[in-house]
């Protein structure tokens, strides 16, 4: 298959995804002995189409022309050098940023929990600015913790989020006004949605809505998709090359 057809595999523009493997090719080292029958930018390439569309490594490997232990081997490789593009810090400043949970269907037993969602999920916590840039991505936790509880654990303190009722108690969270004021709590709401619009963007990442990884992969494939949904809504990374 043409490089071209690959990258509408991926949902990015052309562009988007040139500046995506202009930031990992230089991570990617010569592997020892058998040499990679995918160059480094297919490599790239097939790791983003599997992220997109959560294809099986043996289907994934039928279409980029592997085996599916070469699909397993690069998607081992490339995938934490994807979630290391992305800070995962929290900015210093006084906007308000905006925080929410998700659940993610995974199949790593050892981490998920049935949940409100009546399937074995896992909880993790987004923070996002007013660009609905993903800007943090917390450890993903049991499904069937509050996310009150989450993002105790896994979202640093110190800013000032916006929230929906279920952070009440969470430093620096402002919840919705109570309901004797509707204009200002429409208002609230409104705003905060964007924490929500910014999830369901990543969702189209399908691999969040169904991971069949385990020991983790979930946290780097998070964090690969902040990046990847970083560069996909035009906020290029300080430092990225274009």
């Amino acid at each position: 298959m043409s490089l071209k057809n690959l990258i509408v595999l991926t949902g990015l523009s052309q562009a988007q995804a040139k500046r995506i493997i202009t930031a990992v090719s230089p991570s990617l080292v010569t592997r020892l002995g058998r040499p990679h029958r995918l160059r480094p930018n297919r490599r790239i390439l097939l790791v983003l189409v599997w992220l997109r569309t959560n294809l099986t490594e043996r289907a994934l490997g039928a279409v980029f022309g592997v085996s599916q232990p070469t699909a397993h081997r690069v998607i081992q490789e490339v995938l934490p050098l994807l979630a290391s593009q992305h800070p995962n810090v929290i900015p210093e400043g006084k906007e308000h940023l905006f925080l929410d949970g998700t659940l993610i269907p995974v199949e790593d037993h050892s981490l998920a929990k049935k949940s409100k969602n009546y399937r074995r999920s896992a909880n993790a916590q987004v923070v996002c600015d007013h660009k609905r840039r993903v800007v943090f991505v917390g450890t993903a936790w049991p499904g069937n913790r509050n996310d009150i509880i989450v993002a105790r654990e896994t979202v640093p303190t110190g800013r000032t989020f916006k929230t929906d009722g279920a952070y009440r108690t969470f430093p620096g969270a402002i919840t919705p006004p109570p309901r004797n004021e509707p204009r200002t709590r429409q208002r609230h709401i409104q705003v905060r949605a964007r924490a929500e619009h910014t999830i369901a963007r990543m969702k189209d990442w399908q691999i969040l809505r169904q991971c069949r990884s385990r020991d983790g992969a979930i946290d780097q494939a998070l964090q690969a998709v902040a990046f990847a949904h970083n560069v996909r809504m035009g906020h290029i990374p300080i430092g990225f090359m274009n």
